[in-house]
Formats: C-alpha cells, structure tokens, sequence
C-alpha cells in the first residue's frame, strides 16, 4: 500500500514529444508575423512651385509638383492667378519681383529692375492672389506686383488683403548711396607731367579695405613717387568729404572726381588761407610752379599744385545702357536652372535704352 502511494503520475515521455512538436510547429508559422508591428503612416509633405507670369500680353500660371508633369494653363483671371497652398505643405516662400522699368533714351541710361522680395510663412488654409506688376515702356517706371490673401475669410467677397507688395523699377538713374561699400571703382583721369613732377611712372589708385581706404600713388617731383592712403571719414558715413582731400565735383550721377589737395596737408595750410578754398577745381590750378622753390610763408594759390585728379564711381540703380538691368529674380531663376515657364523670361528686368522694362512675376515653392 505503501508503495502504490508513493508512485507519481505525470505525462510519458512519448506525450512530451508531441506537445513540443506541435507547439514548434505554432511558433515557425508565427516566427514571420511577430516581429511586424503597425506603423502610423507619416505624411509625406509634396513639393513643389508655382509661378505666375506675363508672357506678352497674357497672364499664365504654372504648377511644378514633383513626380507630376508641370501644368500650365491661362491664369485664373486676366489680372491675376489665384492659388491656393497644397495641404499637405508644411510652408511656403512667396517670391516677387515688381515690374521692370523701361530705358531712357533721353539721358541715355537703361532702367532700373523691380524691387524683389522673398517672404516666407507656415502654409495656412487660404488663398492667394497674385497680380505680377506690369513693365514700364520706354521712359516710363514699371507697375508694383502684390499678394493678396483672404485669410479665414475666404468666403467673403471682400476678404482679399495685401499681403506683399515690392515696387516697380525707377526710370530714372540714381546713386544707391555713397558708402564705402558702394564704391566700385576708381582710376586716375589726369595727373601732373611736367618736368618737375615727371618721374616716369604713371599714377594709379586702389580701393583697399572694402572702400575704407583708397590708395594713391603718384609724382611727388622727379625723385619721388608717392604712395598715400586715403582714409573714409566716418564722421559723415559717406565719401562726400575724405580726410586729406575734400575737393570734390559731380561728374554725373554715381561718378565723382577728386582733385588732390595734398600739398595743402604737406604744409599744414589751413581751410582758408589768403581766401584759398579747400577745392581746387577753380583756384588750386592743375599743375604749377614746384613747393620747394617757394618759401612755405609765400604760398599762394597760384604756386599750390594739384597732382592728379581721379574719379570715383559708386553703383547706381541701372545696369549698362545696352544691356538693361538684371534683376534679382532674374538672377534667381538662373541659378536654379529653370527651363520652361518664368525660366524662359527676364522677371522685372529694367529695359535697355529706348526699350520697355520686363514684366514682374511670383513663384511660390513649397
């Protein structure tokens, strides 16, 4: 009796074997599918631009997605494109030129280009419209292009605000500013040759420093060929008046020339002396009896040479007469290659003389 109770019961070793079998079987149907976990789908943002342009007389727009064929059809209405952002776009950048404006025969200068603006914005649930400026004819400032948006309020007829507004190119040529980072060239337009200032080397400027310091080498006598620096006075920020020399002339806009004055600093002469004016474009005469054979008590204006002129051109608003203006769209569609649409076209281009400016566009990428 004893030994009945001790007796244990529990599975066969056969049983064991099929139970492991089966569950083995279980586990290399499932060993695919396990690791597989559902994943939330990502949203894919869709790239893209949309360009709104003249060509001629006719406005077109034109819609670049990747892995779509461009689309280019007449624009929404004559005036403007309408466009609205793709949904599943995270921002977009609003690119815009003003109309170019047209060359003047008159004074012989070519248009400037149209203002350009980039702005860029968390893409909304709107719509834009686009109205690119038009180009001015021959003589004549171009149009401004602007954006318009209607918000949250598309469905109000009055809804549309100005949302970017860049101007039309000027026809008339002006200096950007007199700054030093302006100046873009110099160069000696006469220098003093006769025999007692002659010393066989011709006389140069150079701009150092981006334009804070012009450097010029020149005849001192015969022996002597000078090299002084220039320094921009910052006083007044521009180069109207520089240290050393403030004789100075309009010789058209953007170009100035310079008489030198550096005797005067040689001999520490004041502003004023014996009514000798700074500027010696009518009293300082152009080349004349050497300093060191008169006495420095004696100096008169009449014995005060002038050793060179030189003449300073800063960047104006017009490009050369023949060619017109680039502007910066321009610029931007050719960097980036574009062969078809606005990349076919010179956005707010000023005219060259004579001829009309080029119309604004706006390209919108996302």
């Amino acid at each position: 009796m004893v030994e009945k109770n001790m007796q244990k019961k529990g599975f066969s070793l056969f049983e064991a074997v099929v139970v492991m079998m089966v569950a083995s079987v279980f586990i290399a149907v499932m060993a695919n599918s396990i690791p597989h976990k559902v994943k939330p789908k990502v949203r894919a943002d869709a790239h893209g631009r949309f360009e709104c342009y003249y060509r001629g007389n006719t406005l077109y727009q034109r819609q670049v997605i990747d892995g779509s064929a461009p689309i280019e059809t007449l624009a929404t209405n004559p005036s403007y494109c309408e466009f609205k952002p793709n949904p599943y776009a995270q921002y977009i950048v609003i690119n815009a030129v003003g109309g170019g404006a047209g060359g003047v025969a008159r004074t012989n200068n070519s248009g400037s280009a149209g203002e350009f603006s980039s702005m860029f914005v968390p893409a909304p649930e709107t719509v834009y419209r686009l109205r690119p400026g038009r180009g001015g004819s021959a003589g004549n400032s171009g149009m401004p292009t602007t954006v318009d948006s209607c918000g949250s309020r598309c469905s109000l007829a009055d809804a549309f605000n100005e949302a970017l507004r860049v101007e039309g190119g000027s026809s008339t040529m002006s200096i950007i500013s007199q700054r030093p980072e302006n100046l873009q060239s110099c160069d000696i337009v006469a220098e003093n040759s006769s025999g007692a200032f002659n010393c066989n080397t011709n006389a140069r400027c150079e701009i150092l420093n981006g334009g804070q310091v012009l450097q010029v080498s020149f005849c001192r006598r015969t022996d002597f060929y000078r090299t002084m620096d220039i320094p921009f006075e910052s006083s007044n920020n521009t180069w109207n008046s520089i240290k050393g020399n403030k004789c100075r002339r309009n010789d058209g806009i953007g170009t100035f020339v310079l008489y030198d004055v550096s005797a005067f600093s040689d001999y520490k002469i004041p502003a004023t002396n014996n009514g000798v004016p700074t500027c010696g474009q009518a009293n300082i005469p152009f080349g004349s009896n050497p300093l060191w054979n008169v006495g420095e008590n004696n100096l008169r204006s009449s014995s005060i040479p002038s050793f060179y002129k030189m003449r300073l051109v800063f960047d104006t608003n017009v490009g050369l007469p023949q060619e017109g203006t680039p502007s910066d769209m321009t610029r931007y569609v050719t960097a980036m290659r574009y062969n078809a649409g606005v990349g076919l076209l010179t956005p707010g281009n000023g005219g060259a003389v004579g001829k009309p400016g080029s119309a604004g566009a706006v390209i919108i990428m996302w």
